[in-house]
């Protein structure tokens, strides 16, 4: 329809991506300073907006534009949501992060089918249309569920309060907003472990087909394994967090993780079959998606003030990383399933020994 290749279409991608990614930078403080709730209904009506406008694009230029937008102002949503957690929440941050990754990962389950069925029977822009309509219905519920709370939708004004006025400066300003020693730690444990992620989703095809020799049909079956393996993760982590602190589940995660990334690795140098590969791999994702749910979980209880910013923050440097290096490896590397199971076999090393420099924090039962 637009008279373009299949790779001007696939940009689609990179600029939602890349406008959610630099969306976070802005909204963040700004969920901060007028609300969650606030940040996160407006966001979706402009969401709702510009998947509206993408039906009756003319051309694929235009469509980049209001989908760098849509991903800008879907940021926002995000955001709010995590601020409206650490307010509703508060101290069961953690597995409240669990449920809601747990929900969010029937989405990459269901999108595609749902997808392929829109487009079949009704067209490419019904895609869009139900966008639209699914953000419209969801902001009128926010707003519902929301407008008698008072203390959650203003929360913002209690936090002025409390805070120190910044100094001049950008640096200095972003500087005082970042929070404590620990949350910082978490936090930092989520970025390595979403960038991970969004490495292997970069390298996927690449990987599979040019690495391990597996067909374009094959590589769907292959490539919705792992994706459902992250989907048992996250499920697997809201239940364990049911019996154990979450800092044990935390050191589980990475023990899981590391085994199943050195599995790997003896595998790739035995030249295992394929279907080893991704079992071991959906193992992997499924360990360093409930790492990243737990991580996230801990930072929000460890922050006290400004978790949008900072999760706009985190969220900004992990779609970065993980864009970067899977496009970088996808390009110029032979073995860039090595190095994204490298990448794992590091942050999850890292992690274990964070958690074990604080045994007795970790083994004690003692939390946040």
């Amino acid at each position: 329809m637009f008279g373009c290749t299949l790779g001007e279409v696939q940009w689609t991608i990179s600029a939602y991506i890349g406008g959610f990614a630099v969306g976070g930078l802005f909204l963040g403080p700004l969920a901060d300073s007028l609300g969650a709730v606030r940040v996160a209904v407006w966001c979706l009506i402009g969401f709702s907006a510009a998947s509206l406008g993408s039906i009756w694009m003319t051309n694929i230029y235009m469509l980049l534009i209001l989908r760098t937008f849509a991903g800008f102002v879907g940021s926002g949503v995000y955001l709010g949501a995590m601020g409206i957690v650490k307010n509703v929440y508060a101290g069961k941050s953690v597995k409240a992060m669990s449920l809601i990754d747990s929900i969010q990962m029937f989405a990459p389950l269901l999108a595609p089918s749902l997808g392929q069925v829109l487009n079949r029977y009704l067209g490419w822009q019904a895609n869009f249309a139900f966008l639209a309509w699914y953000g419209l219905v969801l902001s009128f519920c926010i707003f519902v569920h929301f407008r008698r709370n008072a203390q959650v939708v203003n929360h913002a004004a209690g936090l002025k309060q409390q805070r120190p006025k910044p100094r001049k400066g950008l640096i200095l300003s972003m500087y005082q907003r970042l929070p404590g020693r620990d949350a910082l730690v978490y936090g930092l444990l989520g970025v390595c472990c979403s960038a991970t992620f969004f490495s292997y989703l970069s390298i996927a095809s690449h990987a599979y087909i040019f690495r391990l020799g597996v067909s374009e049909e094959d590589f769907t079956f292959y490539f919705n394994f792992g994706v459902f393996g992250v989907f048992l993760g996250v499920l697997a982590n809201m239940y364990a967090l049911r019996c154990l602190q979450p800092t044990q589940v935390l050191f589980y995660e990475g023990l899981l993780c590391f085994t199943a990334a050195v599995a790997l690795v003896i595998c790739l140098a035995c030249q295992a079959p394929v279907i080893v590969y991704s079992i071991g791999l959906a193992v992997l994702l499924a360990g360093n998606a409930a790492t990243r749910s737990n991580s996230i979980g801990l930072a929000i209880a460890f922050a006290d003030q400004n978790i949008s910013f900072f999760m706009g923050l985190t969220s900004f440097v992990a779609l970065s990383l993980g864009a970067l290096i899977g496009g970088l490896l996808s390009h110029y590397s032979t073995y860039s399933l090595e190095c994204v199971i490298g990448l794992a076999l590091m942050t999850h090393f890292v992690s274990l020994s964070v958690q074990l420099s604080k045994r007795h924090f970790v083994f004690s039962g003692k939390c946040a």
